[in-house]
């Protein structure tokens, strides 16, 4: 959940939150890579999916 809001933070305009992030980012990738990965790609289609579709 952290990594999908910080992933947000990132793609909806606030670059710094990754810095904020880093480090539950890297110990959520060590640990687990494939569901953390499957959560950021989910994340950026809705994401981008929500954008198209207010465009």
């Amino acid at each position: 959940m952290a990594v999908s809001v910080a992933a947000t933070g990132v793609i909806l305009g606030w670059p710094f939150s990754i810095l904020a992030f880093l480090p539950l980012t890297i110990y959520s990738l060590v640990k687990s890579f494939k569901p953390v990965f499957l959560t950021g790609v989910v994340t950026s289609i809705v994401l981008m999916v929500s954008l198209i579709i207010s465009y």
